[in-house]
């Protein structure tokens, strides 16, 4: 079975799965984020593993799913509490993890406990903002709950709504990441960072970058999100931009330890890491933009 028919495959499988998950919600979709999480999560601690570090695996998948769902509650019932959930738990987290090292007996504690803590918080704090914003209606309910005017963004008052958007991010970043990919193959000749990612060209990145963002604003439209132009733009350029900048940043750290996927989990496709570098930088910026917009 060659690789084109291998992502053909998971392709048909994991999108119709996906997209179900994701238009639900709720605590499937919550469930599901988590274990992509900690796959994720468990493929940076084999990478680190190249710079003789033995992380606590167990330790940190079991605080990934609780940070998950606290969050899922609390931003439906308490959201005032997140960041103080977060603390607690990241304290905590370090006490733990501290005490574990003490007694284990394991040679480069240094090195185990920075790199614990590393992919916790580098792989949590970049994949809980999907979680985020599927639920982003419940945040808008708690700080502007009386929001009326009909340009602002949050005039998504159905929960659907943000499925759609969550759908309109995903797609675009996957036609973005296309358009690099064959336009750049069949026409690229200027190298865009050759250190880090011998194959991509400027070509491909730029037309990443339109096709990307002419895909989000006709998505936007056809589905009648209430998103005014001007948001549109900066929307796609965050989105096509930070897409390919995701995947360089990923594609540095897998060069550094000398391996060219982070697993062989998704035949023909991967990682996790390899399939959510992008999402990974796209999805904490747009929600970091729409909270700022919250509090203009």
């Amino acid at each position: 079975m060659n690789e084109l028919t291998k992502r053909i495959i998971i392709a048909a499988i994991g999108i119709p799965i996906g997209a179900f998950v994701i238009w639900y919600g709720g605590l499937i979709f919550v469930a599901l984020i988590s274990v992509i999480c900690s796959s994720a999560l468990a493929e940076f601690y084999k990478l680190t593993s190249f710079k003789n570090s033995k992380p606590h695996y167990t330790l940190a998948i079991f605080f990934t799913f609780i940070i998950h769902f606290s969050s899922y509650f609390l931003i439906r019932f308490k959201l005032e509490l997140l960041i103080l959930a977060i603390i607690i738990l990241i304290s905590l987290f370090i006490i733990v993890l501290g005490t574990i090292e003490l007694f284990s007996n394991r040679v480069n504690p240094f090195n185990n406990i920075l790199s614990t803590l590393a992919g916790l918080v580098y792989i949590n704090f970049l994949f809980l903002p999907l979680l985020l914003l599927r639920e982003f209606k419940y945040i808008v309910n708690h700080i502007t709950p009386n929001i009326i005017n009909s340009q602002a963004f949050f005039v998504l008052y159905d929960y659907q709504d943000w499925a759609t958007f969550f759908f309109a991010i995903f797609s675009s970043i996957w036609v973005c990441d296309s358009a690099a990919y064959f336009i750049g193959k069949a026409i690229g000749k200027n190298k865009l960072y050759q250190r880090i990612s011998p194959k991509k060209t400027w070509e491909g990145t730029i037309a990443g970058i339109i096709l990307g963002s002419l895909y989000f604003w006709a998505f936007v439209s056809v589905a009648k999100l209430n998103i005014p132009i001007f948001h549109i733009i900066i929307l796609s350029l965050l989105i096509t931009a930070f897409a390919q900048i995701g995947d360089l940043a990923e594609s540095q750290i897998k060069r550094d330890v000398g391996i060219k996927d982070s697993s062989t989990i998704l035949p023909g496709h991967g990682g996790i890491l390899d399939r959510f570098d992008s999402p990974m930088y796209v999805f904490p910026l747009v929600f970091i933009y729409l909270t700022c917009l919250l509090f203009t």
